[in-house]
């Protein structure tokens, strides 16, 4: 008589859930707050502070918490950052929430700026303002309470803010 042992049943099935890419796992509670997933901003969609020298961008936002950023410059040369985002779901205001970027690769630094996700279209947009902040090179970030064109106080104006398309 032939035995039947769960046990190794078991172990495929545990190791199959525990080997899920945490990227396609994207379940937000809240529309507004889902900055999880693939973001892309080319053309008139970058910020004019910085579309003299970028022609595309594309971040991801994983599940883990983990972030890359790849920026493609105007001579067609791509560079990457990355490190660990947490996003301020209490400090949001209107629909605009912190995001903070705490980046280790190429070299370590602070990011901070606000974020808005509209929902409603297809594909979504994601309006987001971000500054370097440590080391300090001179921005102050901008706030949820103060909106968006709030870097420095406001005297950047719209010049740094950038509209996402969501890809994936």
């Amino acid at each position: 008589m032939k035995r039947f042992s769960f046990l190794p049943v078991l172990a495929v099935v545990l190791l199959l859930m525990v080997s899920c890419d945490p990227e396609e796992i994207i379940t937000p509670d809240d529309p507004k707050l889902a900055i999880t997933g693939v973001w892309t901003a080319g053309g008139t969609d970058i910020a004019p502070l910085l579309a003299d020298s970028i022609t595309q961008i594309t971040m991801r936002f994983k599940a883990d918490s983990t972030y890359i950023i790849e920026i493609t410059n105007s001579s067609g040369l791509n560079s990457s950052s990355s490190g660990i985002f947490s996003v301020d779901k209490d400090g949001g205001l209107n629909d605009i929430y912190p995001v903070s970027l705490s980046q280790t690769l190429p070299s370590g630094a602070t990011l901070k700026g606000i974020f808005e996700i509209n929902e409603v279209i297809e594909p979504e947009e994601m309006t987001f303002e971000l500054v370097q902040t440590t080391p300090n090179i001179g921005f102050t970030p901008p706030t949820a309470g103060d909106g968006f064109g709030s870097t420095n106080n406001g005297d950047l104006g719209t010049t740094n803010i950038s509209r996402f398309q969501r890809v994936e």
